[in-house]
């Protein structure tokens, strides 16, 4: 939420504490950041849409809506988990042994990008196509305050570890700030629940990503067999659980496939 008080952290990190520091903690951002760009792309895909369905039908609205949630959370789930169980080798494949001690920064910072996916879902698909920005706008501002006061007690007492709490302290703020209005002032309380499944999922898909992790010594082999085999088992279990947006999506492909 925000580009100023965005970078304003890492310049405080830089300022109070040392350059390994701020290196660890600029690497731990850059991916999150990539992270979000992933699942935000959906919104900002669907927001014309959502806009132009909202002047006709306020009903089909909701149904898009909670199509394009659905999605978002579907994919935000998984990436927060896998980022945060593989922290220390995704560390230490895009930086080296050096920057394998940030791993405890990512691990917060995966977590402030399923917060920052609502947050941008609330943003594109409630507000904006609704005319109710004025609701981002003073989450933005009690985001940016916050995480300045944060910033400024936690660094000093646990480096750049402080600055990612504060990141997430913050934005979660915020987050909850967007979905209370999106809830009690608009009735949108429908589209943030029913979600329980993708967490089932993403429990089975941490449970296959653990065992990868025991068994393989190859740093980049257990990545790449976490991703592929993690993915594989929580849309697997979402087959199993049958989520019908899933189901839907295997009877395109096959279709697709079958010409």
């Amino acid at each position: 939420m925000g580009s100023i008080y965005g970078l304003f952290d890492q310049v405080l990190v830089g300022f109070m504490t040392s350059s390994v520091s701020l290196a660890l903690y600029s690497r731990s951002r850059q991916i999150g950041k990539l992270a979000v760009q992933v699942t935000s792309a959906i919104s900002m895909v669907m927001m014309p849409r959502l806009a132009s369905v909202y002047q006709v039908s306020h009903q089909d609205y909701l149904k898009l809506k909670y199509k394009a949630y659905h999605v978002v959370i579907m994919l935000a789930i998984p990436i927060m988990v896998g980022v945060f169980i593989l922290s220390k080798e995704i560390m230490f494949i895009l930086g080296g042994v050096e920057f394998e001690q940030g791993y405890l920064g990512l691990q917060i910072v995966s977590i402030w990008t399923f917060v920052v996916t609502i947050s941008i879902f609330t943003d594109n698909q409630v507000f904006i196509p609704t005319n109710n920005e004025r609701y981002t706008t003073l989450a933005c501002t009690v985001v940016g305050a916050l995480s300045i006061i944060l910033n400024v007690l936690l660094i000093p007492r646990w480096d750049f570890i402080g600055a990612a709490l504060s990141l997430l302290v913050a934005e979660t703020a915020g987050m909850l700030i967007q979905v209370w209005f999106a809830a009690k002032k608009l009735k949108f309380t429908a589209v943030y629940l029913g979600q329980l499944r993708f967490v089932f999922a993403a429990l089975a898909m941490s449970v296959a990503i653990s065992i990868i992790k025991y068994y393989i010594d190859s740093v980049i082999l257990e990545v790449f067999l976490s991703v592929v085999f993690g993915a594989g088992i929580y849309f697997l279990v979402l087959v199993v659980i049958r989520d019908q947006i899933v189901l839907q999506q295997f009877r395109w492909l096959y279709e697709k496939l079958a010409k």
